[in-house]
């Protein structure tokens, strides 16, 4: 059993369309009276006749009139709705009744121009639907304003709610107006900051009763694991929602067990968008597990959530048992060479991916050729994209040899972004295209007479010489800021590569693991950096070491932000230095 289900509330749970049902006042009955001279009397009302009538309607009847009865929707708030409940009911009623009835203001003609007419159908407040009358009387009653974009909204089938702060009664106000309307196919609330107010949980709990919904957008709003969890625990049987969006929602990595459990239970979902949360290395592994058990989803979108080293292993090792995932998004995490061989090994035997973004994964040439592997047995994935990658020259023309080579690729578009490449790329680009439908995207073409070996030598023979600039300095300090301008943590690395927990690596163990977050310092040069953190001169490198080491570079940091010359000194001059050597090595990422 799933961990959502094993966590069901206990007993009958009752949601907002379930605790305040009621069947509808039945309409009232029009008798007209004849004299004896023949005159037909004024038209009366008969109210007994009417219950009457109600008594022998049959159960099936009685279920079909079913609304949401206003007067008891406001949990807490001893509220007289009963005015309020009578101006929803199914029987013809006036604008203007509406608006006396419900204590709405006559004048007030942004929602409910004044009509001379007792006939909604004649006045001009007959393009007012029940829905939003419901949603003014609902905030009227709630305390809360109105809002006239989502107001002229729920006459359409979609609803939008954007950047305004919603507090749980406008929330409420808002799902009760939803409840009432069956048109609205499409839901969107961007940065309402649900996730304080709890608003999530209004919502969740109305998805239920709202079939008419296929689109469900909650983004950037920080609804966190409360609102994974209700909404993932509500979506579990959920068929008719198809696409949904919780973007930045601040997702960390225990949260992906919800989603892991919905992905494997639910079979009406085709688009998930997880993307700009933090489900990091642990979050990717339980989202793998999810993956691989999915056989609805077409299109998953998991960017900027840091998924990387183990993490991107198993998602990329998820795509070799998931035969039916069209669209896969996986850009801005840390994929790297690890990433890419377990993608490479997915695409040799996957049948259903058309589409994947690498966009900024640290993607080299040596990630590339293990990427490779797998493409050149693929024969279904259509687009591919790489910018924002360390891939240079040399790594986009490799790229376009073996598209050149193996005719069975079947990749007709590739985005490098601003990648520059060489003439002879340009060249065989142009051969290429005689033969295969094929658009590719890249940067300038480097035109000088001089080739590429002999730049890099140049360039490597300048690296050399600021790299022992580089030594000259504090070794401790020199790792600890590499690692922040190129976004990782050492201690993360060490964790990694400590896998029998003992607390201590040897020299050779933490080299192998800076080696491959792609640093960029040769051999030697990363030997003298570890010295420097062996402080007891032990031969390893104990947790500790590296915690003083870390807890030094923080005090360096504090003492130069606050001196009023930061850049002249002690860590402004390492980072620049750092700068220069990355820069020479064509790795730095702009973000």
């Amino acid at each position: 059993m799933s961990s959502l289900r094993a966590k069901r509330r206990p007993g009958n749970v009752k949601t907002l369309a379930t605790q305040y049902r009621l069947s509808i006042a039945p309409k009232r009955v029009s008798t007209k009276k004849v004299d004896r001279t023949g005159n037909k009397e004024s038209t009366s009302l008969d109210n007994k006749q009417a219950e009457d009538d109600a008594a022998s309607e049959t159960p099936e009847r009685k279920r079909s009139i079913r609304r949401i009865r206003l007067s008891e929707v406001a949990d807490a708030e001893d509220f007289n709705f009963e005015d309020i409940s009578r101006s929803v009911l199914d029987y013809p009623i006036s604008t203007q009744t509406f608006l006396s009835s419900s204590g709405v203001v006559k004048q007030n003609k942004r929602f409910f121009p004044s009509a001379d007419s007792d006939d909604d159908t004649d006045s001009p407040g007959a393009n007012t639907d029940y829905s939003q009358k419901a949603y003014v009387c609902a905030c009227k009653h709630l305390q809360v304003t109105v809002n006239k974009n989502f107001h002229r909204s729920l006459i359409t089938n979609k609803v939008t709610f954007l950047n305004q702060r919603l507090s749980r009664n406008d929330t409420k106000a808002s799902a009760i107006a939803l409840l009432r309307n069956a048109k609205v196919e499409s839901l969107t609330l961007d940065a309402n900051d649900l996730g304080n107010t709890e608003g999530v949980t209004v919502i969740a709990d109305i998805l239920p009763q709202k079939p008419e919904i296929t689109e469900l957008n909650i983004t950037n709003n920080a609804i966190g694991s409360v609102g994974a969890r209700e909404l993932c625990r509500v979506l579990m049987d959920n068929v008719y929602i198809r696409k949904l969006n919780l973007t930045g929602n601040g997702f960390i990595d225990d949260d992906a067990i919800y989603f892991r459990d919905l992905m494997e239970e639910n079979h009406g979902l085709r688009h998930l968008n997880l993307s700009n949360n933090d489900f990091r290395e642990r979050g990717g592994e339980l989202l793998a597990e999810g993956i691989s058990k999915n056989d609805f989803l077409q299109s998953l979108d998991l960017s900027w959530n840091h998924l990387r080293l183990s993490g991107a292993v198993a998602i990329g090792k998820s795509m070799q048992e998931n035969q039916f995932l069209e669209r896969l998004n996986l850009g801005w995490n840390g994929f790297h060479v690890r990433g890419c061989a377990a993608l490479g090994e997915a695409l040799k035997t996957n049948c259903s991916l058309t589409y994947l973004d690498l966009t900024c994964n640290r993607v080299t040439e040596m990630s590339l050729s293990q990427l490779l592997k797998g493409l050149i047995e693929n024969t279904t994935l259509r687009v591919l994209k790489l910018p924002l990658n360390p891939l240079y020259p040399s790594g986009a023309l490799t790229l376009l040899k073996v598209m050149d080579k193996y005719d069975k690729i079947a990749v007709n578009e590739v985005d490098l972004g601003t990648q520059t490449v060489t003439r002879e790329f340009e060249s065989l680009l142009s051969s290429l295209r005689e033969k295969r439908a094929l658009d590719i995207v890249y940067g300038h073409v480097l035109r000088d007479m001089m080739s590429m070996s002999a730049v890099q030598d140049e360039l490597d023979l300048d690296g050399e010489k600021t790299i022992d600039d580089l030594m000259s300095e504090n070794p401790i300090l020199v790792l600890m800021e590499y690692a922040r301008q190129q976004n990782f943590r050492v201690i993360d690395i060490f964790k990694t590569m400590d896998v029998d927990q003992s607390g201590s690596l040897t020299k050779e163990e933490f080299k192998v693991g800076l080696q491959k977050v792609d640093i960029t310092l040769p051999g030697a040069a990363l030997g003298r950096l570890i010295d420097g953190l062996d402080t007891d001169k032990s031969g390893s490198v104990d947790f500790s070491e590296l915690l003083a080491g870390y807890q030094t570079y923080k005090a360096v940091v504090r003492e130069a932000a606050n001196s009023n010359s930061t850049e002249s000194s002690e860590i402004g001059q390492i980072g620049e230095k750092i700068r220069q050597v990355m820069k020479k090595k064509f790795i730095m990422r702009h973000f």
